[in-house]
C-alpha cells in the first residue's frame, strides 16, 4: 500500500528486487500487489503504477514514476499540508495530458485514493471495486489525482456520468496514512478477496514519506502550516501502531513500514529530494505498536506513560482542556481530598474566562490564552507529587520536536521529572505561543504548546501506561483486566458549503478530528468482544450543535449527552446504540462493582509508589511518546 512522496524511490527499490528474485526482467510493481492505496502524492504514485495503458500495462515502470513526482512543477514548490514533496497546486492540466480519459475502470488492480468532501465533511475514496459497480462512482484519474493533490483549494469534482459531485481538498487530510483503508476494503469485500478472513492472510507494505523535523528554537511561535505537519505526524504514527498491533505475532514477517525517523534531512529550498530519500532508506527501520511502544533494531524506546481520576478510577489522562479537568479532579488540597468536586470542575472550565473565547486548536471549550494566572491562584505551589491517583497530562515541547507527558510516575522518581501543576496546566493549554516551562528543580526546561497537538485522544496512551506498568498495576494482563471510559468534547461539522476554501484552522479541526476517531476505533478492536462491557467511548457526533459566539456550552454538553452513543471497530465501521448518558450510567454500575469487589481482596489491586529520588525512571516511563491522545 503506497503512502506518499518519497515512497516512489522505496518502490523503485522493491520494484527492482522483485524483477531480481522472481527472474522476470519488465515485471511491474502492479503484478505483485492486489491492492494499493495511496493519499496526496501517494494517490498520483497509485494512480501512475496501476492505471493501464493501450498495450494493457501500467503506463509507469517504478523509475519513471519516480522520475515524474521528482521533476514535475507541482512538486517543487513549497505549499500547504506538503511532506517531502511539497505542494504550490493540484497540477490539474499536466494530469490530464498524463490520463486522457482513463478512468477508474482503467486501473489493473483494486486501487484506493481518498481526498476530502467539504460538502459532507467527511472523506471520500475513489474506489475502482466502486467504480466497476457504479457508473456513478467512476471518475476519470486526471480529476482523482487532482482532487487528492488539492491543496491550494478545494475542486469542484464530478463522476464521469455527472451524476456525482464533490468540492474536493487533499487526500492527506482524510487519511494521512492510507494502510488501514486499504486492510478494511480486503477484509470486507468477499467477492474480490473471497479467501481472506484476517490479517493473517495478509501481506502488507506502508510506505512513509518521513516528516521533516518540526522543533522550534527557543520559544518562538510556530506557523500554523508547523502546527499540522505536526498533528498530520500524528495521524501517520497512530494508523502504523494500531495496523501493528492488529498484525500481533505476525507483525514482523506480514507487515513493514517503511518510514523515515523524525529530523532524518534538513529539506531546504535546493534540497535534492532523492538524495533525501537515500538518507532515509538508509536508517533504521523502526517498528511501533500500539499499547507497547517502539522497537528499533530490538531496542525498546521509551514506553508511554498515563494518569487516574479519585476513588473510582486508577489512573487519569487529558490534553487541553482535558488537561485541565484532570489537575482539577486529581490534585489534593490541605486536607488530602481532591481540590474540586466534578461539579466545580465543570463551573471553573465553563466561567472562566480562558476558556470562553473562541481560537486555534479549541474543541467544545474553546481557548485563546494559557490562563497562567488564573492556574497559579489555583493551584500554588502543588506539583505532579501532590495528585492522588496516576495522572498523564500531554504537551508538545517544540525543542524536541515530539510530545512531552507530565507523570506523575516519573515526579515521584525524579526531582526532574516534577512540575508545578499550574504550569502543566498552562503548558496543556498553551495555544496562542509557546509557552517556557521549567520543572521544580528547574533541572528541566521545555518549550509547551498545548498538549491537544500531542494527543487530541489520550486513550491508548493511558492503557499502554498501565500494561507496562508492573510497580503500580501488577495484577494487570491485558485489556480485558481493564474499564476504560473515553471522554471527548465532540468535533464541529467542518463542512463547507459549495467551493469555499476553509480556514487553516478548520483544517486542523478535521485532522485532529481524524486523530481522535483512528484512536478511538484502534482502542475498541483491542477490547474485542469486550469492548461493550470493558471500554466507553462518550464523544458527541459530528455536527451536533452550531456553537456560536454566544451559546451556552452546558446546553450543548447536555444535548451531546442526550445523543446516540458511537461504537467504532477498526476494519468493520461504526454502529449507534443507547444514547451517551445511558453509556455512562452502565459503566458508572460497572466501576461501582469493581470498587465492591475490591474490598473483598486481600492483595491490592493497585499499588500507587510514593515519593523516592530515583535517578532513573521506570521503563514503563516515557516522558516523551510516539502517540498521541487527548480529552
Amino acid at each position: 500500500m503506497i503512502n506518499k512522496t518519497n515512497a516512489a524511490k522505496s518502490v523503485v527499490h522493491l520494484e527492482t528486487s522483485l524483477r531480481r528474485k522472481s527472474g522476470i526482467p519488465d515485471a511491474r510493481i502492479s503484478d505483485f500487489f492486489d491492492v494499493v492505496s495511496g493519499s496526496g502524492i501517494g494517490g498520483v504514485l497509485a494512480a501512475l503504477l496501476f492505471t493501464k495503458g493501450k498495450d494493457g500495462q501500467p503506463l509507469f515502470t517504478s523509475s519513471d514514476a519516480l522520475k515524474f513526482v521528482a521533476e514535475r512543477r507541482f512538486c517543487k514548490k513549497q505549499g500547504f499540508f506538503k511532506r517531502m514533496v511539497g505542494s504550490a497546486g493540484n497540477g490539474s492540466k499536466m494530469f490530464k495530458r498524463t490520463f486522457g480519459d482513463l478512468s477508474l475502470k482503467d486501473t489493473v488492480k483494486s486501487v484506493l485514493i481518498p481526498c476530502y468532501d467539504l460538502t459532507t465533511g467527511g472523506p471520500f475514496v475513489f474506489s475502482r471495486a466502486d467504480a466497476v459497480e457504479m457508473d456513478g462512482c467512476d471518475f476519470k484519474m486526471s480529476d482523482v489525482c487532482a482532487a487528492t493533490m488539492a491543496v491550494s483549494g478545494p475542486i469542484a469534482t464530478m463522476s464521469v456520468d455527472r451524476r456525482t459531485r464533490i468540492s474536493a481538498v487533499t487526500g492527506e487530510l482524510a487519511m494521512n496514512n492510507p494502510t488501514a483503508m486499504a486492510i478494511t476494503h480486503v477484509l470486507n469485500n468477499k467477492q474480490e478477496f473471497p479467501f481472506c478472513n484476517g490479517v493473517d492472510d495478509l501481506l502488507v507494505v506502508s510506505l512513509g514519506n518521513g516528516e521533516p523535523f518540526c522543533g522550534v528554537a527557543g520559544n518562538q511561535t510556530p506557523s500554523r502550516s508547523a502546527f499540522v505537519k505536526i498533528v498530520g505526524e500524528t495521524v501517520s504514527d497512530t494508523v502504523d501502531q494500531a495496523v501493528s498491533m492488529a498484525f500481533g505475532t505476525s507483525r514482523t514477517s506480514n507487515y513493514a513500514r517503511i518510514q523515515a525517523n523524525k529530523g532524518f534531512g534538513n529539506r531546504g529550498k535546493d534540497t535534492d529530494v532523492l538524495k533525501l530519500v537515500d538518507q532515509m532508506l538508509s536508517q533504521k527501520n523502526v517498528e511501533s505498536i500500539l499499547f507497547q511502544g517502539k522497537k528499533c533494531n530490538d531496542t525498546n524506546l521509551d514506553k508511554l506513560e498515563f494518569f487516574a481520576i479519585s476513588d473510582f478510577f486508577d489512573v487519569v489522562s487529558g490534553s487541553g482542556i482535558g488537561g485541565v479537568l484532570a489537575a482539577l479532579l486529581f490534585t489534593k488540597g490541605k486536607d488530602g481530598q481532591p481540590l474540586f468536586t466534578s461539579s466545580d470542575a465543570l463551573k471553573f472550565v465553563a466561567e472562566r474566562p480562558f476558556c470562553k473565547k473562541q481560537g486555534f486548536f479549541k474543541r467544545v471549550v474553546g481557548c485563546t490564552g494559557n490562563g497562567s494566572k488564573v492556574f497559579k491562584r489555583t493551584f500554588g505551589d502543588l506539583s505532579l507529587k501532590d495528585t492522588v491517583k496516576s495522572v498523564l497530562i500531554p504537551c508538545y515541547d517544540l525543542t524536541t520536536g515530539g510530545p512531552f507527558v507530565f507523570s506523575r510516575a516519573d515526579a515521584v522518581e525524579m526531582d526532574g521529572c516534577d512540575f508545578k501543576m499550574s504550569d502543566v496546566c498552562a503548558a496543556t493549554m498553551a495555544v496562542s505561543g509557546p509557552v517556557a516551562t521549567m520543572s521544580v528543580d528547574r533541572r528541566t526546561r521545555i518549550s509547551a504548546v498545548t498538549g491537544e497537538l500531542a494527543m487530541n485522544n489520550p486513550t491508548a496512551m493511558a492503557i499502554t501506561h498501565v500494561l507496562n506498568n508492573k510497580q503500580e498495576f501488577p495484577f494487570c494482563n491485558g485489556v480485558d483486566d481493564l474499564l476504560v471510559v473515553s471522554l471527548g468534547n465532540g468535533e464541529p461539522f467542518c463542512g463547507v458549503a459549495g467551493n469555499q476554501t476553509p480556514s487553516r484552522s478548520a483544517f486542523v479541526k478535521i485532522v485532529g478530528e481524524t486523530v481522535s476517531d483512528t484512536v478511538d476505533q484502534a482502542v475498541s478492536m483491542a477490547f474485542g468482544t469486550s469492548r461493550t462491557s470493558n471500554y466507553a467511548r462518550i464523544q458527541a457526533n459530528k455536527g451536533f450543535a452550531n456553537r456560536g459566539k454566544d451559546a451556552d456550552v452546558l446546553k450543548l454538553a447536555d444535548q451531546m449527552l442526550s445523543q446516540k452513543n458511537v461504537e467504532s471497530i477498526l476494519f468493520q465501521g461504526k454502529k449507534c446504540n443507547d444514547t451517551n448518558l445511558d453509556k455512562l450510567e452502565f459503566f458508572a454500575s460497572e466501576i461501582v462493582k469493581e470498587t465492591e469487589r475490591r474490598k473483598t481482596n486481600i492483595l491490592p489491586t493497585v499499588v500507587l509508589r510514593q515519593t523516592t529520588t530515583s535517578s532513573s525512571p521506570r521503563t514503563s516511563s516515557a516522558t516523551t511518546l510516539s502517540i498521541n491522545s487527548s480529552n
